[in-house]
Formats: C-alpha cells, sequence, structure tokens
C-alpha cells in the first residue's frame, strides 16, 4: 500500500471530517487559507458532488457535439465544446468576473469570452476591466463589460443586446455556452445588482434565438428560492420554443421558502441603478471598437 493512500482518501462521512478536526487545532485555519468557508463550505458527499457536476456537464456537451439536440440545459455548471465545433462564444451573465474561463482561452480567436459583471473596488475577484482583451492571436477576442451596483433589469438588457448582437454578428460562433449565475437577482444576499426574473429570461431567449447549438449552465446564486425561480423560468422559455408555467409556486417540501408572496417572479428592489445612460454609452462605444478591430484583422487575411 502506497504510504500516501490513507492521507488522500475522500472525505466523506461525519467522522471523518470530526477525526479532520480532532487531529489539528489550526483545522478551521487550514480551511479558511485555502477559501473553504463562508461561500465555499465543504460539506460531507463534495466529491461525489464534483463528480457529477463534471459528469453532467461533460455529458451535456456531448449531446450537442452529437447532435442528439440544440440546447442542452444543466444548471450546476461546467464546459466544454472546442473539440467539435471551430468558433465558441462564451457568455457570463454571473456577478463575478469570468476570470477562470477568461484565462484559459486568453491567447486565442477560436474562443470568444464575454463577461457581464459588476466591478468595484475591493469586490471579488478585482478583474475584469474593460481594457482586457486578450493577448496574441486572442487579442480582442477577451470582452469585459464592468457594470456598476444597483444594475436594473431595463439597462441590463440594454447593453447584453447590444453587444452581444455585434458579438455575434462579428465573430460568427459556431456554439455557444452561456454560464447563467443568478446573484444578481434582486434579493440576493450579494447586494449589488437589482435585476429581476423577467429580463433574466428575455436575456437568455434571445440568445436561444439565434438557433445555434448551445449550452445553458448555472453559476452563482445565494437565495436559493430565487435561483430556482430563474431557472425554472429560463428553462420554461429553452424548451420546445418556450412553454408557460404557472406563475403560483405550487406546494411541496420547499415551500415556505418562497413566501411571503409564493410567486414564480419577485419584484425589484428601490436601490437606484448607478449605470446611467452616460456610462452604458461610454462602455458600449469601446467594446464596439474591439469588434471593428476584429473585422479589420479578418479583412486583411
Amino acid at each position: 500500500m502506497n504510504n500516501n493512500d490513507e492521507e488522500d482518501r475522500e472525505i466523506e462521512t461525519e467522522s471523518d471530517f470530526e477525526d479532520i478536526e480532532n487531529s489539528s487545532t489550526s483545522f478551521t485555519e487550514l480551511l479558511e487559507e485555502y477559501g473553504l468557508e463562508h461561500d465555499c463550505p465543504t460539506f460531507i458527499g463534495l466529491s461525489d458532488y464534483v463528480r457529477f457536476v463534471a459528469g453532467s456537464t461533460i455529458a451535456a456537451a456531448r449531446a450537442v457535439i452529437n447532435g442528439q439536440v440544440d440546447i442542452a440545459i444543466h444548471w450546476d455548471g461546467g464546459r466544454l465544446l472546442r473539440r467539435k465545433f471551430d468558433k465558441v462564444l462564451y457568455i457570463d451573465l454571473d456577478l463575478h468576473h469570468s476570470d477562470g474561463v477568461e484565462s484559459a482561452f486568453l491567447y486565442t480567436d477560436k474562443v470568444m469570452t464575454i463577461s457581464f459583471h459588476n466591478y468595484a473596488r475591493g469586490f471579488y475577484p478585482g478583474s475584469g476591466a474593460l481594457t482586457d482583451i486578450g493577448q496574441g492571436k486572442g487579442l480582442y477576442h477577451t470582452v469585459n463589460v464592468p457594470l456598476r451596483r444597483g444594475l436594473r433589469g431595463a439597462r441590463f438588457l440594454q447593453i447584453t443586446e447590444h453587444v452581444l448582437g455585434h458579438a455575434y454578428n462579428t465573430f460568427q460562433p459556431d456554439a455557444i455556452v452561456v454560464q447563467c449565475g443568478c446573484d444578481g437577482l434582486t434579493g440576493d444576499p450579494a447586494r449589488e445588482w437589482n435585476l429581476d426574473i423577467q429580463s433574466f429570461g428575455q436575456c437568455v431567449r434571445g440568445i436561444a434565438s439565434w438557433n445555434k447549438p448551445t449550452i445553458f449552465l448555472g453559476g452563482g446564486g445565494y437565495n436559493h428560492a430565487n435561483v430556482a425561480r430563474c431557472n425554472a423560468y429560463m428553462t420554461s422559455l429553452l424548451i420546445d420554443g418556450g412553454i408557460s408555467i404557472q406563475e403560483d409556486i405550487p406546494e411541496h417540501q420547499y415551500f415556505e421558502e418562497y413566501g411571503p408572496d409564493f410567486s414564480l417572479f419577485v419584484d425589484a428592489g428601490n436601490r437606484p441603478d448607478l449605470n446611467d445612460d452616460e456610462y452604458l454609452t461610454d462602455v458600449m462605444d469601446v467594446i464596439l471598437g474591439y469588434f471593428k478591430n476584429i473585422e479589420k484583422r479578418n479583412t486583411r487575411h
């Protein structure tokens, strides 16, 4: 037996956690060091959960690659399409910047990444400036849309429709991946944006209307009831060209979590939207300039 087998074994049961906690007084400090507390806590069955998330994402990608489906939905996250399609457009609607995916494709012109995210001093992860645009062959194929606090539905749709429309026409992707993080919804503990579910759904429906092989993935979101609401609504818009679902939440085991209105939709709050028209116009003009540079490069080649 390898000497590390016992040390490397998976932590799967409550007793495993207790053994580790008892073996070291610095267990809590160790968790803090690796960021495994607060919004990223460890839990029993974590390794199985990670396998299910990764495996089901791969299954969704394979279904699109093999032509079994035009749209695959997996609200628990993931990525994988470049083996089949020449050009892939990755769209991230999460409140936080898509730093990981951006880094993975920073130097290629075969994947365009577009991240709509909250951008403010001290807000995690602190990256995603408007001037971060890719490198090497990937120059201008990294698109960051830094947005301010209080973002509401109307301006969310204004910026997403403008940027995504130009991106689609310029890049002409063969397939699309959309990360639909719900932590920008009103009522989320992050308390940065003020999006309503209907606007989020309208954005997703617009992307689906391109009729390209597409995978819709989940992402952030810390008000679980609102995430479930949004995922249910988006699913209703995406399957079979859209189906109607009732606005009243049906009674079930977690029914009380949806109070006090027990409705599919939640009204946006009253906080001010700091993304005024002047700011959004400036951001859109800069990004449009990046797309024009791509068109110029394509013309030369």
